[in-house]
């Protein structure tokens, strides 16, 4: 059975409010479930017309989408993240591509940057496209961004989901705003080498073997020497969490 527009934006309403019905709650996942056709299409765009390799995401969970219309001032039709799909990329720089060419397939098409302007420490890019009256939203993340996300996602299990929402224990989320900080310092210069040097920065190795002076092969050296010791902490991090709290009660 179709939802109607007037009749979503009432369930919305009567859900931000306690005691959940049932009825209410058979009627939010029979929408939820409805997304399925729009997050097949950017499945489908991501795969066979762009020649990557997107990540399905189960729709968002009855319980979710409740808490989600109770922490923001939201309706339930303007809520953008219940279906979609994530794609993992290399670095910022072929972040911006991807984004450049979903720009151009979606028109309308709209882009949520939190490279700068993280929201709790999270850093992405988020593309929210509409299809047959949904919406749903594409998340593009540099491989050091997903690391930092999934290792949020660890601790959140661990120390109760209000973490990624500014709120619970202190050193989880000191921890995970530090960790975003520094791999945001590090993509942000890497791309500015990118930049400086677009033609032949595709692969920071091959510049390095090409005699390039001292200073720049220094710069070169710096850039891959971060880059591995994010990855290495962050790995380690996701494997055993608790090596962050070394030395805390």
């Amino acid at each position: 059975m179709a939802i109607s527009q007037s009749q979503l934006t009432k369930l919305g309403e009567r859900l931000k409010k306690e005691p959940l019905e049932e009825a209410d709650l058979r009627m939010l996942d029979e929408y939820r479930r409805s997304f399925g056709a729009v997050s097949e299409m950017l499945m489908r765009v991501l795969r066979d017309e762009m020649g990557l390799a997107p990540t399905a995401r189960s729709a968002k969970s009855t319980l979710a989408i409740v808490d989600k219309l109770r922490r923001q001032s939201i309706r339930l039709g303007q809520i953008q993240d219940i279906a979609g799909c994530r794609v993992i990329v290399a670095d910022m720089a072929e972040q911006d591509r991807v984004l450049a060419e979903i720009s151009q397939r979606f028109s309308g098409a709209i882009v949520d940057d939190k490279r700068e302007r993280p929201t709790f420490a999270y850093r992405a890019l988020h593309v929210i496209v509409k299809h047959d009256a949904y919406l749903a939203e594409m998340q593009i993340r540099t491989q050091l961004q997903h690391l930092w996300a999934s290792l949020s996602e660890k601790l959140a299990d661990i120390h109760g989901h209000e973490i990624k929402y500014g709120r619970g224990p202190e050193w989880p989320r000191s921890a995970l705003s530090l960790l975003s900080a520094l791999v945001h310092k590090h993509e942000t210069q890497e791309l500015k080498f990118f930049e400086l040097d677009r033609q032949r920065a595709l692969d920071l190795r091959t510049i390095a073997d090409e005699s390039f002076n001292e200073e720049w092969t220094l710069y070169i050296q710096d850039i891959e020497e971060n880059r591995a010791i994010l990855l290495r902490y962050l790995t380690e991090f996701l494997s055993d969490p608790q090596k962050m709290n070394a030395g805390k009660s």
